[in-house]
């Protein structure tokens, strides 16, 4: 496995672990695992949830309820 692809499908592309392990063909544990052999840094949580992947996305919070 490559360091710099695996840095380029999760930094670039934005893909989770399991999405990646299913292109590589391997487990998101044993993804998990290459991403700590290769010092590759995780996401934050408000880096995951940015945008369109934010559970508010889309929706018009000014409405009182």
């Amino acid at each position: 496995m490559d360091k710099e692809e695996l840095k380029r499908l999760y930094w670039d592309e934005e893909l989770t672990l399991k999405e990646i392990g299913k292109r590589i063909g391997r487990s998101i544990t044993q993804t998990h695992r290459y991403f700590i052999a290769f010092g590759i840094p995780r996401r934050s949580m408000s880096e995951v949830t940015k945008g369109e992947k934010h559970h508010n996305y889309g929706k018009n919070l000014s409405e009182k309820r």
